[in-house]
């Protein structure tokens, strides 16, 4: 299962030539961690953001040492939840949402479960390896501590809420020391922006992480609620995956063109793809570039709660 988000054309216009596409990792990687990666259509190797937690010296990142390891509680074309326990005693709660075509957010939530305190600092990593540009590396914009990087015509901006400081590990991260008592619920949102000018960027991503995060979500919860059409087989498994069908149907919409006058599609909507040099989606490959009938009326079988986006396809 590739859990793959992206701006959703039901609840946000996606930008045809750079629409930048994420894709979530339970695990694996180097280093090895809960990660949200893209490539922004090849124009960076990776761009990579997964958390790290602190406790009396001892680092964990990677999900095989977590106390409970990461599961998908909720998802849609441009969301997603997932929940684990990194330590013994604190749950964690991290959610990613894709708000635009140039912008992801997300938001983490830590629940101190055990019968003590917990004294951690949680770090919020932004690995970036550009073809051509500069890795991420923690600087200073208005006062706050931002993550800032180059791949080719972006500068992506990493902002996280809470006053963090510059992480001292061996990856560029912004770091929250925190004192948890039993039963406390501590809550932070950050927000990764990529736009030309890295001034833009850091605006956009603060916009992003002071939006009403309870507020978004239930918008795309009811939505899926109305769209998504539950089938149960009896067979958990089977439910998942003819619910996880509709999720990707969803996903691979992209909004109405000069050409084509309703909502259309691409074929397939991966970290590679997205970006036109052009400009203008001219270049785009084969599946990002025009609607074909057949792909059209098998879309349409896989989104039976949304006819009018059939309709849509038949009309183009």
């Amino acid at each position: 299962m590739q859990l793959t988000i992206a701006a959703d054309a039901r609840l946000s216009d996606p930008n045809y030539a750079d629409d930048h596409i994420w894709q979530l990792d339970l695990g694996g990687g180097d280093p090895s961690a809960l990660g949200l990666r893209t490539t922004y259509g090849l124009r960076a190797r990776l761009m990579r953001i997964f958390p790290r937690f602190f406790q009396n010296g001892k680092i964990i990142n990677d999900p095989v040492d977590f106390s409970r390891g990461p599961a998908v509680r909720f998802f849609a074309p441009n969301f997603l939840d997932v929940d684990f326990s990194p330590l013994t005693g604190l749950d964690v709660r991290a959610e990613y949402w894709v708000a635009g075509s140039n912008v992801v957010a997300g938001r983490i939530t830590l629940s101190n479960r055990a019968i003590t305190p917990l004294a951690i600092s949680v770090e919020l990593a932004g690995q970036l390896i550009p073809i051509e540009g500069q890795p991420m590396s923690a600087v200073q914009r208005q006062s706050v501590s931002v993550l800032e990087g180059k791949a080719e015509n972006l500068s992506p901006v990493l902002f996280l809420t809470g006053g963090p400081q510059p992480g001292p590990g061996p990856y560029p991260a912004l770091l929250l020391p925190l004192d948890l008592p039993p039963g406390n619920v501590r809550q932070f949102s950050w927000a990764l922006a990529a736009l030309a000018d890295p001034q833009d960027s850091f605006d956009l991503a603060r916009r992003t992480a002071a939006r009403p995060f309870d507020a978004e979500r239930a918008r795309i919860e009811l939505l899926t609620q109305s769209q998504t059409v539950e089938i149960q087989t009896g067979d958990p498994d089977w439910d998942a995956a003819l619910a996880f069908s509709q999720k990707s149907a969803f996903g691979l919409f992209l909004g109405k063109s000069d050409h084509l006058p309703h909502s259309s599609f691409a074929l397939v909507r991966q970290p590679d793809l997205g970006y036109s040099r052009q400009g203008d989606g001219s270049d785009h490959p084969r599946f990002w570039s025009g609607q074909m009938p057949l792909e059209s009326y098998y879309l349409s079988t896989v989104i039976p709660g949304a006819p009018e986006l059939a309709c849509g396809l038949l009309k183009n």
